[in-house]
């Protein structure tokens, strides 16, 4: 029975082992189900699987690490997406969906990858999907957040500047220079300083209503987040001191999957095996 035992053993190993190291020499594929034919869907590999930014993305000033909750990836997400707009930067790439309302990328290497907003129009309805990131370390299926709700129409937008480097106050620039774009066109630039306590509103006629988004220059050592709101748009900035290690990634984050995988796969392959040697005893 102590040999049966073993076998068991090594045969649950392989089990959990072989779907952990997929053979990834073509790459992963990624299915995006919208539900929705012929809609261009635009993706970009942002960061590896160490959650280091790459390509495009490898020196903006933006932090992904130490990530806890999907509200904060979700800010991300629009951060990310601002500088796509304001630097035009050029999707890895472009797909549309086919008749079943999947667009399939194939070929992909390990990595977080953003997936930008997009709609769909019809006489009836405008359906909006919402962008997001996505850990790929396996082949696998993802389902977008849509929404049938037209944005509401608004006469002004309010940009707030907030601070986040207690202790280092005094490392503040004093002003910063912010890019409004409208539908992904350059609208205006402006600048916030102390003097008007770090915000601007700006007033939106009925020719300018359109997809509105902004990017800070020059943001020195502070690291800075976008977050998008319904009339405003709130510019987070934090301090990091020179010589600071990012924080790793910690277990529980929404993307590190693999821990749990992992330990749950073990825990239950510790119990088979004591079971199956108690087993053996009892024969």
């Amino acid at each position: 029975m102590r040999r049966k035992a073993l076998t068991l053993f090594c045969c649950i190993i392989l089990s959990l082992l072989l779907p952990l190291t997929v053979n990834s020499e073509d790459g992963f594929t990624l299915t995006l189900s919208y539900g929705s034919s012929a809609l261009p869907v635009e993706i970009y590999r942002v960061a590896g699987i160490d959650f280091s930014l790459a390509g495009a993305f490898k020196d903006l000033p933006v932090n992904i690490t130490n990530v806890k909750s999907n509200e904060e990836w979700a800010v991300i997400s629009d951060t990310l997406e601002s500088y796509i707009i304001a630097d035009s930067i050029k999707a890895d790439y472009t797909v549309s969906t086919d008749t079943d309302g999947n667009a399939i990328i194939s070929g992909l290497a390990e990595g977080l990858y953003l997936t930008m907003p997009c709609k769909t129009e019809d006489e009836d309805k405008t359906v909006l999907y919402d962008g997001f990131i996505t850990a790929v370390t396996e082949d696998m299926t993802v389902y977008p957040k849509s929404s049938s709700e037209d944005k509401p129409d608004i006469s002004e937008l309010k940009i707030i500047k907030q601070w986040k480097d207690e202790g280092y106050r005094s490392k503040r620039p004093d002003k910063i220079t912010v890019d409004l774009f409208c539908d992904s066109k350059l609208y205006d630039t402006v600048e916030l300083t102390e003097e008007n306590n770090w915000s601007y509103t700006l007033k939106i006629s009925d020719k300018d209503k359109g997809e509105w988004t902004v990017v800070e220059r020059n943001t020195g050592k502070y690291t800075v987040t976008v977050k998008k709101n319904e009339e405003s748009i709130i510019l987070t900035n934090s301090y990091k001191e020179p010589g600071t290690p990012p924080k790793a990634p910690q277990t529980g984050d929404p993307l590190v999957t693999g821990p749990y995988i992992v330990s749950f796969a073990l825990s239950g392959l510790c119990i088979i095996v004591i079971a199956a040697t108690k087993g053996g005893k009892k024969a």
